[in-house]
């Protein structure tokens, strides 16, 4: 009963629209570097306005001296993403005219664009960047991700289903498992297929051998390799320690680890962990403020 409740406030948050923005994945180290910091809560928020990712003046237009390259327009446009967005995007733009099928280029677009608060541009760029090798499986993992972020659960879980089967990658495992666990079952017989190769794997064996009724053990996580590295890094973490909290009514551990959260800017549902807070917070302490 009391998973069945905690499942029923995941499901009344993502029946009211407000979804797992989930952040940052595990993807290509080039690509983490070249935007690593989090958007801001208000980019999620359309507005009608375009965002300003217009050409800077010809003049400005950096000259190469050797080949004008797609890598060398891809590495002005990582070094000056801070502090000259608009003049980042002319480099993508120039990058795009040399190679229109480059997937990486349309994957930063994308985190451009869903950075300045353009969800709906940005889906346009993740869309032809998956469109371009559906195969590719870490980009198949990012368009997944932004689908998670936008709390489009069902095309998230559908096109994480569709690559489980080997090949396929931790990362992917990871989310698919999550959606099932929190969203929808899946029908994968997880036990008969054999883990994908990556960093990530031990946490995947871990979950994997959870039983149905528990979302977190900490005697079984304490023999888990790079444990450690994990509670920082892989969101999925929290969530499942959280959950376990609720489940088995540690509320005081509960309040904690939302306090204590390790991705307040890269929530896969940011209103969840401010209702359960604020929740939790009168049950403990009377009080509806939150520092």
């Amino acid at each position: 009963m009391k998973q069945f409740f905690i499942l029923l406030i995941f499901a009344l948050l993502i029946a009211l629209g407000f979804g797992l923005y989930y952040a940052w994945p595990q993807i290509e180290p080039n690509i983490a570097e070249f935007y690593s910091e989090s958007p801001d809560q208000e980019y999620f928020q359309e507005e009608e306005e375009e965002v300003d990712v217009s050409p800077v003046e010809e003049e400005e237009v950096y000259q190469f001296e050797t080949e004008e390259t797609t890598d060398n327009f891809l590495a002005l446009a990582r070094e000056v993403i801070h502090s000259n967005p608009r003049k980042s995007w002319d480099y993508l733009e120039q990058a795009l005219e040399k190679d229109p099928s480059n997937q990486t280029i349309r994957i930063y677009r994308a985190r451009m664009l869903e950075g300045a608060g353009k969800p709906s541009l940005a889906q346009e760029e993740y869309e032809l960047a998956y469109a371009e090798d559906p195969e590719n499986l870490p980009f198949t993992d990012q368009y997944a991700s932004f689908l998670m972020r936008r709390g489009n659960y069902k095309e998230a879980q559908t096109l994480l289903n569709q690559n489980l089967n080997s090949p396929s990658n931790d990362s992917i495992w990871l989310k698919a498992w999550f959606l099932g666990k929190v969203y929808k079952p899946v029908g994968f017989n997880w036990k008969h297929h054999r883990i994908p190769t990556g960093h990530t794997k031990p946490l995947v064996q871990y979950i994997l051998e959870l039983p149905e009724d528990q979302f977190w053990n900490e005697t079984s996580y304490a023999k888990v390799p790079y444990r450690h590295d994990y509670l920082e890094n892989q969101q999925i973490t929290f969530w499942l320690k959280l959950f376990q909290a609720l489940e088995t009514e540690d509320y005081a551990i509960a309040l904690q680890l939302l306090e204590q959260n390790s991705f307040p800017e890269e929530s896969w549902n940011p209103q969840l962990v401010i209702n359960l807070t604020r929740i939790l917070n009168y049950k403990l302490n009377r009080t509806l403020t939150l520092d």
